[in-house]
């Protein structure tokens, strides 16, 4: 693993605590170590205006404004460099049509739950290649 991926700042949007701790666990079991966590939308918002991140991992269900939400007003932002990070959807759900409004709203990378370690951190590398950070 590099080190910019080792090093990289994470970003969790997740309210369900058990979810969190399992992407928790294989983050830090792959040497990733800067993650912080926000239960919603909104609180992801004021974390990144507060330092921002290299990815975000955020859920589409969430308590408040919902991942999608979340991802809109991100990419409507008036700083550029917060309105371009990266954030890869992890969802319980896999509809085509709801990919394609996941995509439309500026999503990154879509990942259905349930989720394996090589998907996360594939979608990861390529997240953090594309963007010039690994």
């Amino acid at each position: 693993m590099s080190a910019a991926f080792s090093e990289a700042n994470i970003l969790i949007v997740e309210d369900n605590e058990n979810f969190s701790r399992v992407l928790d666990a294989i983050l830090r079991g792959v040497g990733i170590a800067n993650l912080r966590f926000a239960s919603g939308g909104a609180e992801a918002l004021a974390a990144l205006a507060e330092a921002p991140a290299d990815v975000v991992f955020c859920d589409w269900r969430l308590e408040g404004m919902d991942g999608i939400t979340f991802v809109r007003t991100l990419r409507g932002g008036a700083e550029p460099k917060l309105a371009a990070t990266p954030v890869i959807m992890v969802t319980g759900h896999g509809d085509d049509a709801l990919r394609a409004e996941a995509e439309a709203a500026g999503v990154t990378a879509y990942l259905e739950k349930p989720l394996s370690m090589r998907a996360l951190l594939s979608a990861l590398a390529e997240v953090m290649r594309d963007r010039g950070t690994a």
